[in-house]
């Protein structure tokens, strides 16, 4: 091994003849000094501040760096500081290194040679190419925060890998904490203060005894267990884990080798009533890792779990909502266990993997989420949400979970209907007309023609990607529409023709139904708690939250029932109303009158009840675009208008309702300040990421939104509870809840409704009590209204 003159220079090293000679017509910045370190850092290659300053990191992503370091307690100057590349690459592009005449490759002999005689306890590898370089993984999304052994090296000094500070810079800010927490470990091994995953007992290929007592002792003596379930190409249960303890775990196969039984058929009636049996167990926590996909598979075996019952990816959600949630990303931030995410799971692959694999792949998981569990519980104890997530946020994921197994009723002889109605006739004329509009026959979904038509024929700006490729998104064209009005018909006619194919045919009208023609979906959340929803884990279904108004009539109720859909009147301006505390907006409400109409007659001073249709759009959707400060061109394009008017209309708002810049201004000092919004329900949300106008808009919605969802659901759960079988929830879009019940119980059930969604759901708001109207309408026999 080299050994180390204190009065080597970086120019002395055997590798840098050679890679000098090979850098010749660019320019290499090696390190300042070569002297023994505890710590090394290797970022990746040089941007332009380092190559004028002849040094490391010290342009924004460097000066992002430092707080980082210094954030988590480390001093810059004793760490030393290198990249792998070690010129810049054109356009600060890795790939493009081959246009020097150079590859990562020649560099890594200096690389190897440096850090051998630096000789530091443990090594920062910032970035992919880092990691990848010292040890030859990929991935660092999944990888970050694992203690991995460097290959690059001789000696196996501990690498850690964590993310770049560019690209926290390039809108992932939120990701701050955990790269501070990777550098943390990364100081915890080089100092020797890191506290290695605890063992754990695992046992795996057990035998029939082994089995029966360790679940048995679960049963008897338990207080917590994690389950989490392996499948077969999505569709069989392969082996279940349990764990009794975050240090104790056991793998219980159903198959081997594939396709045979694990056990006989007795053995496995008797494995399968002691795990019925903790399931029903009070008081035993049952933890699990989005454990709705396990409860599909579980639910015709075990039955659903009494409480109570954690998952935690919906507990770290409401902790942490803008951050990742998968258990990979939690283990990493919540334990010492490395990254293993991406052994072998499901067997859906043409080589499926050994037994012992899989088996000690579901161990690692179930481990993992007890740990995960332990730190969470902790965490929400911590921020005063323990009673909210137990008494709330898990309840209704029981909800929910019964709305996803059961789906919606679809009359499949109109689905079919609609969608020849479409296909041949709405969208060849809608075709027929953008192509008369430009003159010849134009693709609305290839960004190449449209993006070329718009940009050279039209002369408007069109954004192009770094290899020129043109983007027109949804939001680029209506951003095009407000800032050049004299084209709106054409853009918006692209827009329809894209409606028609890509999300009523495409994304509604051919969603796959479940065996049983129902249409079913997945339900997960959004920053504010509102529901979002996609396809289930079978790939049945799609997103019910966006099903377009006039699509809903392929919805029908259960046979021989009735639709009622209670919804919140004006439920998200009302909340806002009580949080800018504005007197105006206030009496309209107690006055019982429509706010948007009563705000319309003011923009165009004229008596409410002669505004036109138009005018009460526009009234609306200034009011709902001004509470939340949509910038102005996205503003003028909502409302239809070119951006000057937009910007009067709006302004014209303002000066009725000036609480409302009141109310912005103080949200935007409490999150600056404090990096925390809290509901009046007690939801709260951390904002980690960079402040910029966007984190605003999204923290003025954070409130009203999430006050509204949370009083539905709070209902909804409520009626759940209540409801006699025959009565079903189906599902909820945002404000209101679709209710399936024989027709005969409608008056019945109707002052139940009225009781939870509204006169027990009121809220106290700036010293004064909120409560939000429900309205319930007439009974229906299809979503859509008829």
């Amino acid at each position: 091994m080299p050994t180390l003159d204190l009065q080597s220079k970086p120019e002395t090293l055997h590798a840098f003849s050679k890679l000098n000679a090979k850098c010749a017509a660019t320019v290499l910045v090696l390190p300042k000094t070569l002297k023994p370190a505890t710590l090394a850092l290797v970022g990746e290659s040089l941007g332009a501040d380092e190559v004028a300053q002849n040094d490391y990191f010290v342009g924004k992503a460097g000066k992002l760096l430092s707080k980082l370091l210094s954030d988590a307690g480390l001093i810059r100057d004793t760490i030393h500081i290198t990249n792998v590349v070690k010129v810049q690459p054109p356009a600060n592009k890795m790939d493009r290194l081959g246009e020097l005449g150079l590859s990562v490759n020649d560099f890594l002999p200096y690389l190897k040679e440096e850090l051998t005689l630096v000789n530091p306890k443990a090594i920062l590898a910032v970035g992919a190419h880092a990691m990848h370089a010292l040890t030859g993984m990929s991935e660092i999304t999944k990888w970050r925060g694992s203690v991995l052994n460097c290959t690059l090296l001789d000696n196996p000094i501990p690498v850690i890998p964590t993310l770049h500070p560019s690209y926290l810079q390039r809108g992932q800010m939120h990701l701050y904490p955990y790269v501070r927490h990777d550098i943390k470990t990364f100081a915890q091994v080089g100092f020797s203060i890191y506290q290695p995953p605890d063992p754990y007992e695992q046992t795996i290929e057990p035998t029939i005894t082994q089995a029966v007592d360790f679940l048995s002792e679960l049963l008897s003596t338990g207080t917590e267990t994690c389950f989490d379930i392996e499948t077969v190409a999505k569709q069989r249960i392969t082996c279940i884990g349990w764990t009794n303890g975050p240090n104790r775990a056991i793998c219980i196969p159903f198959r081997a080798n594939v396709h045979t039984n694990y056990w006989s058929e007795g053995e496995q009636l008797m494995l399968l009533d002691l795990m019925r049996q903790i399931f029903a167990k009070p008081g035993l926590v049952k933890i699990g890792q989005s454990m709705h996909y396990d409860m599909h598979f579980l639910l015709p075996l075990l039955g659903f779990p009494r409480e109570p019952l954690f998952d935690t990816r919906f507990a770290h959600f409401l902790i942490h909502p803008d951050a990742k949630h998968d258990l990979g990303f939690l283990t990493s931030v919540y334990t010492n266990m490395n990254y293993h995410k991406d052994e072998f799971k499901d067997w859906s692959q043409k080589q499926f993997p050994k037994d012992h694999t899989l088996w000690e792949y579901n161990i690692k998981d179930v481990i993992a989420t007890h740990r995960v569990y332990r730190r969470l519980k902790a965490d929400l104890q911590e921020e005063g949400l323990y009673d909210f997530f137990t008494g709330y946020v898990m309840p209704f994921r029981r909800v929910l979970f019964e709305m996803e197994h059961r789906g919606l009723r679809v009359d499949t002889k109109l689905m079919t209907e609609w969608r020849e109605f479409i296909e041949q006739q709405e969208l060849p004329v809608a075709q027929a007309v953008l192509n008369k509009m430009v003159g010849f026959e134009l693709n609305p979904n290839s960004s190449k023609q449209v993006g070329t038509y718009l940009h050279q024929t039209l002369k408007m700006p069109v954004p192009q990607t770094a290899l020129g490729n043109y983007t027109v998104r949804e939001e680029v064209l209506e951003a095009l529409i407000a800032r050049y009005p004299k084209h709106r018909h054409i853009l918006e006619q692209i827009l329809c023709v894209r409606v028609l194919k890509a999300k009523e045919l495409g994304t509604y009208l051919t969603a796959p139904l479940s065996p049983d023609g129902r249409l079913k979906c997945s339900f997960g959340s959004t920053v504010t708690g509102r529901l979002s929803s996609s396809s289930n884990h079978l790939g049945q279904g799609t997103n019910l939250q966006n099903i377009p108004p006039h699509l809903r009539q392929v919805v029908i109720p259960e046979p021989g029932q009735v639709f009622v859909e209670p919804d919140l009147s004006q439920a998200e301006v009302r909340v806002m109303a009580w949080l800018m505390n504005s007197p105006k907006l206030k009496q309209i409400f107690h006055s019982g009158e429509k706010i948007h109409k009563i705000v319309g007659g003011w923009i165009y001073d004229k008596h409410p009840n002669k505004l036109t249709p138009d005018e009460y759009l526009i009234a609306k959707r200034t009011v709902h675009g001004s509470n939340y400060d949509m910038g102005e061109r996205k503003f003028a394009t909502t409302i239809g208008k070119p951006v000057a008017e937009a910007r009067l209309i709006r302004e014209h708002y303002f000066q009725i309702v000036p609480e409302l810049r009141a109310y912005h201004q103080y949200i935007r000092d409490t999150v600056e300040r404090e990096r925390k919004l809290v509901t009046p329900y007690g939801r709260s949300r951390i904002f980690t990421g960079r402040l910029d106008d966007e984190t605003f808009r999204s923290a003025y919605a954070q409130i009203p939104q999430s006050t509204v969802v949370d009083t539905i659901n709070i209902g909804t759960l409520a009626l759940w509870l209540i409801k006699p079988p025959d009565i079903h929830i189906c599902t909820q879009t945002h404000d209101s809840i679709l209710i399936s019940l024989p027709e005969d119980k409608v008056e019945w059930f109707r002052p139940y409704v009225k009781t939870h969604l509204e006169t027990l759901r009121r809220v106290w708001i700036n010293g004064d009590w909120l409560t939000i109207p429900v309205d319930i309408k007439k009974p229906k026999l299809n979503w859509y209204g008829h």
